[in-house]
């Protein structure tokens, strides 16, 4: 069977890219069906940046920021005490607790529900507000798809009814690994 090369067309002629090469294309645009996008004006691109249309038939070069954009974030607020289950569905966010009374010593949960959390990803979540620095400790863990128990524990020796903001973001992850066939026996190795 004869190696399939890959086919590109320019400038109306098609031409086939012999293995192994490479093919440098210059153009003053990209264009689709219906439009043509001009990136000759575009000043050259420095390492890392992507082309991104600026409008309907312009683009620029950009350097991606970090982190989740404009909408992916969001806020809840819990409104009767800070035992009180809330619910965002955002990747990024902030938890307004409520200011209910917390006693010295002592440990309060609420569940956190947010529908694209897995049990795959990795959630950080910060106390931010200097209300709360060195007064309170924060722990969290994914129960189940969808759900994270969150955990404030009071550390001074009185009580005290502040509101906390907790930041958090949730970072996808995945995993990759070899399963065992059904009815493989491993064998046990004594020493």
């Amino acid at each position: 069977m004869a190696e399939r090369r890959p086919i590109v067309s320019i400038g109306g002629v098609k031409q086939e890219i012999p293995s192994g090469d490479t093919l440098a294309v210059a153009s003053n645009g990209l264009a689709s069906a219906t439009t043509t996008v001009v990136v000759s004006s575009a000043a050259a691109p420095s390492s890392g940046q992507v082309l991104t249309a600026s409008s309907g038939t312009a683009a620029s070069w950009q350097t991606p920021a970090l982190g989740y954009g404009t909408g992916a974030g969001g806020e809840v607020t819990q409104t009767k005490s800070k035992d009180q289950s809330v619910t965002l569905n955002k990747l990024s966010g902030r938890i307004t607790t409520s200011n209910g009374v917390l006693g010295a010593g002592v440990t309060v949960t609420f569940g956190f529900s947010n529908s694209l959390i897995s049990m795959l990803d990795t959630i950080v979540m910060t106390l931010v507000n200097t209300a709360g620095s060195r007064r309170y400790t924060l722990e969290f863990h994914i129960a189940n798809n969808g759900l994270v128990y969150v955990s404030i524990t009071n550390v001074t020796t009185a009580s005290l009814s502040e509101t906390l903001l907790l930041n958090f973001v949730v970072i996808k992850g995945s995993v990759s690994r070899a399963t065992t066939p059904v009815g493989r026996v491993l064998r046990k190795i004594v020493m």
